[in-house]
């Protein structure tokens, strides 16, 4: 419908068709009542101001047009048993580890299991330590280093977890003899971490540049 009167006269006949008294004795009926006076911005200025501010929101707004854009949410890590992950526990807490056999730096060996959406295995506390030497018993892995996710961070030569957990030089998880303060080839200090299955699953420092197995390591 469109109205050629002006705003004075076009209340005048708004009024005298729908009523002088609006909508103030029930502001909340704007919409069920008169919805035509509350949608109309000039209607809803020139007779019931106050009241139409008053209306439910939800009855006034209209759908918001799909831009055909999406949001990318990150998918949740999870055992993808597929991909040869295997879930452990400890202490109600759940991880996810996988052993890669074929052996590549330390470095090398994160950025593998950085694509996989995981890091190498930080095995900061006892429980958890604990469940990842039984799992390795269990799988009858041999007796070579396996690279795991600690490595030396400043000058000092102190030990720390991907997680940025300290790893003391007086732990009882290092073998005999270690850390040990020593160059190997090229000049190189043992600045990264295994555990080793000889020795117990106790840690080791070795040179990062040496090749051997490793356990990424997805956390639930």
């Amino acid at each position: 419908m469109e109205f050629f009167l002006l705003p004075g006269l076009l209340v005048l006949v708004v009024r005298y068709v729908i009523g002088d008294s609006c909508v103030e004795q029930n502001p909340f009926g704007c919409q069920s009542n008169h919805p035509a006076i509350c949608r109309d911005e000039l209607l809803a200025t020139l007779m019931c101001p106050v009241t139409c501010k008053k209306c439910p929101t939800a009855a006034t707004t209209t759908p918001t047009p799909t831009t055909g854009t999406s949001t990318t949410t990150t998918p949740t890590p999870t055992c993808d048993t597929s991909n040869k992950y295997h879930r452990l526990s400890y202490d109600n807490t759940r991880f996810c580890i996988k052993i890669h056999y074929e052996p590549l730096e330390w470095g090398a060996a994160r950025h593998v299991c950085m694509s996989e959406h995981a890091d190498l295995v930080v095995l900061d506390s006892h429980d958890k330590y604990a469940a990842m030497r039984t799992h390795l018993r269990n799988v009858h892995i041999d007796y070579r280093d396996i690279w795991i996710g600690a490595s030396v961070s400043n000058n000092n030569r102190s030990f720390y977890w991907l997680n940025n957990a300290s790893l003391p030089s007086n732990s009882t998880k290092w073998g005999r003899g270690q850390p040990r303060e020593s160059v190997v080839d090229n000049h190189q200090h043992e600045n990264c971490v295994t555990i080793q299955p000889q020795d117990g699953f106790k840690f080791h420092d070795r040179a990062c540049f040496i090749h051997f197995k490793f356990i990424c390591e997805r956390t639930l």
